[in-house]
């Protein structure tokens, strides 16, 4: 079976490839450059934030669908909706990576260690008449989680991992890990939700929110994921 799926994988992967004019021999090189590797990042978490939901809800309670496959050039793509089969509530699911590096002990806004959120739209979508933000009527709930948070900021060839001392031995005690490797793969699946209306600011969600690493009071754990939708979706039916 193995062999059967890795076989499949090489026949997908030679046909891409000679659709689109990549040199199959260099693909590494290509996929692990650092102006490609955020945009496989991004589009890869809208993929597992949809696998996350699908496998957690109840398909009898809620229908989960992935949005914008294949949005065009200039246009707003949306992630997933999820929908509230007992009320019809139509609900908007945003999947944002925290910002490279943005994990912190304390700051004076927020004396607590936690990580931001990059939560704003790309350049091409920017006009003079608006600004990056996105209107908290944009989408209605917000999923990330702190895995880009640990990377380094800067154009290193390849990631590394946040390397100030007290941060690294917080998150080593966290996560209950002994390297930061393992950390890593702790925060990939360390989900955070909130409601987008319950973080805005005069109708806008900050470009970059902050994430407090534990109790924050606007950003619930995976364990939650019900609550958050179920709280969204009646903050919904609300204004409507």
């Amino acid at each position: 079976m193995r062999y059967q799926q890795d076989y499949e994988l090489g026949t997908a992967l030679r046909g891409y490839c000679a659709k689109y004019g990549v040199p199959i021999g260099h693909l590494l090189e290509i996929l692990k450059d650092q102006k490609v590797i955020p945009m496989i990042r991004g589009k890869s978490m809208e993929f597992e934030a949809f696998d996350l939901l699908d496998n957690t809800l109840s398909r009898s309670k809620w229908r989960v669908q992935k949005l914008s496959e294949n949005p065009q050039v200039n246009t707003e793509d949306q992630d997933l909706l999820v929908i509230h089969r007992g009320t019809g509530t139509q609900l908007v699911v945003e999947s944002k990576h925290s910002a490279r590096g943005s994990f912190n002990m304390g700051t004076y806004r927020l004396r607590l260690p936690h990580f931001k959120v990059k939560c704003h739209r790309s350049r091409s979508h920017m006009t003079r008449e608006r600004n990056d933000a996105y209107a908290d009527t944009h989408f209605d709930v917000l999923i990330t989680n702190p895995s880009n948070a640990i990377i380094k900021e800067g154009g290193a060839s390849d990631y590394g991992y946040i390397n100030h001392l007290e941060s690294v031995e917080y998150l080593l005690a966290y996560y209950g890990c002994t390297t930061m490797a393992d950390v890593w793969a702790k925060t990939l699946v360390d989900w955070r939700m909130a409601v987008t209306r319950e973080i805005s600011v005069d109708g806008f969600i900050p470009r970059l929110p902050y994430v407090a690493m534990r109790d924050d009071p606007h950003w619930s754990p995976v364990e939650d994921i019900e609550k958050v939708l179920l709280r969204a979706a009646q903050e919904k039916r609300s204004r409507t």
